[in-house]
């Protein structure tokens, strides 16, 4: 049962077609993210049913870290602006002062996986110099890590945001861009990801202020659902039309981002970074940022993801689920569950 009581969630959609079809039919495949009715009403039922499920005064239940309320965070208007454009951003959804704990803590993560990233990077870029340094689940082998991915406050957030009762952890990174370090390619999560489900989002975390010269993310919005793009693409390529420019230079982003705020993507929406603009000397470490993605209980394993470049991730637990089952193991727990009514 989703957010939306009076209205079916294919309503926003065309023809009642599945919400989430991405373009990656249209852009070059790519390896390693380079190459590699009336509002008014839905709007008030969005804020009846988020004070339902949240309770009435708004809270969320807190282990360890300190966060905001959920009603200050998850207002009607940003669950439209999610459902429509595919992103949105949260500002001060964490405390600052908790999540600057955090963030030295995960630098400290970052260092010590620092050798498995730059191995990763180099087999899936052809490049020398890879866009980002990624570290896979580090919730599995780090427990502040853990202590972040399975919060209930963005593991409600983002059942908030699908619209379903229940959500499993996927998997979390962090994400390491240094200076010097180009722009990411445009990817969407669910081209890396063996689940078949229009149900994934990501929470995109910064663990520092972001600035836009600093390597924001950026997005292609309402790409979630460009069924016409999914549809055509072979004769749009055709007129010279279907590639965009890269991150920075085309697409949305919600910079700046204090500490505390957050970014959510679709699973679907097409999106990526920009590099960072500042001087090395400026820079420091460069950014890094916590990501973790959620997704509806019930999706199906797939026998293998469209890319490929994401199996640290999937490796341990695919091989232990059939294909066209439901996508239930240890490793992907199920991080919030609609309390019973």
């Amino acid at each position: 049962m989703g957010f939306f009581p009076a209205v079916s969630r294919n309503t926003f959609f065309s023809n009642g077609l599945p919400a989430a079809i991405c373009h990656c039919c249209r852009l070059p495949a790519m390896r390693f993210k380079r190459r590699v009715r009336s509002v008014g009403i839905v709007a008030a039922s969005l804020a009846v049913m988020l004070s339902a499920r949240i309770g009435s005064s708004g809270n969320v239940h807190q282990v360890g870290l300190s966060f905001t309320s959920m009603p200050s965070a998850l207002s009607s208007s940003t669950l439209l602006e999610f459902e429509r454009n595919g992103h949105v951003a949260t500002r001060g959804l964490l405390k600052p002062q908790h999540l600057k704990h955090v963030a030295d803590r995960l630098w400290s993560v970052a260092e010590v996986e620092r050798n498995a990233a730059e191995q990763h990077a180099a087999e899936f870029t052809n490049d020398d110099s890879p866009p980002f340094l990624q570290t896979f689940n580090p919730h599995r082998r780090h427990a502040i890590a853990r202590e972040l991915a399975m919060s209930p406050v963005l593991a409600a957030t983002a059942a908030a945001l699908l619209g379903v009762a229940c959500v499993r952890l996927y998997q979390d990174c962090l994400f390491w861009k240094r200076p010097g370090d180009d722009y990411t390619e445009w990817h969407a999560d669910l081209w890396t990801a063996p689940l078949a489900t229009n149900d994934a989002v990501t929470v995109w975390l910064p663990l520092h202020r972001v600035d836009v010269e600093g390597g924001p993310l950026y997005f292609q919005t309402r790409s979630h659902r460009d069924l016409m793009s999914f549809q055509h693409s072979g004769e749009l390529e055709s007129y010279g039309h279907g590639d965009f420019l890269p991150p920075g230079q085309s697409g949305t982003h919600h910079a700046p981002l204090e500490v505390g705020d957050a970014t959510w993507h679709h699973g679907w929406t097409v999106h990526g970074a920009s590099a960072i603009e500042v001087p090395p000397s400026d820079a420091g470490r460069g950014r890094l940022a916590y990501t973790a993605t959620y997704f509806a209980d019930g999706a199906l394993a797939l026998y293998t993801a469209t890319q490929m470049e994401d199996i640290p991730s999937y490796e341990d637990w695919l091989s232990q689920v059939d294909p066209g089952t439901p996508a239930e193991h240890e490793l992907l727990p199920i991080a919030y569950r609609q309390p019973a009514a």
